[in-house]
């Protein structure tokens, strides 16, 4: 049968190593800023904000876009397993009904044989007065005209 983990040790596994980089580079900015604030005047800590406002920006970028977008790839891969296991199985059913039904059509072509065989023994034993009245007959002369 199908079956699909949901938490996997390599899902669980890689989210702490991303929130470590994160937080590390946030302590980093944090810790720049904090020296340029007890370092510098209010001038020059304007210029270095202002120098590093691109960086930050990119950076909060990057950790939006890398974190919420891993949830929604997560959702996605998710919902393409279970699509593809749905897809799977109504393969094999269909497989499976197509299988049953083939059979069946055997078994009914086996069984119109050997009925169109009997008839024609019927036929042939019969006297000729006997076989032109089953001849005339209407269920045996409809079977008859369709070969």
């Amino acid at each position: 049968m199908f079956t699909r983990n949901s938490g996997t040790s390599a899902e669980v596994g890689s989210e702490w190593p991303a929130v470590v980089v994160a937080v590390g580079i946030l302590v980093l900015l944090g810790s720049v800023l904090v020296t340029a604030t007890a370092r510098w005047t209010a001038a020059d800590l304007k210029d270095i904000i202002g120098s590093l406002s691109p960086v930050l920006g990119v950076i909060t970028g990057a950790f939006v876009t890398y974190f919420f977008t891993r949830q929604a790839a997560a959702s996605a891969n998710g919902a393409a397993r279970d699509a593809a296991d749905n897809a799977a199985k109504a393969a094999e059913t269909t497989r499976t009904q197509l299988e049953s039904r083939t059979e069946e059509l055997q078994t009914q072509l086996q069984r119109t044989q050997a009925l169109h065989n009997a008839l024609s023994v019927a036929l042939g034993l019969a006297d000729e007065t006997a076989g032109q009245k089953m001849r005339e007959d209407p269920a045996i002369s409809a079977v008859l005209e369709q070969r």
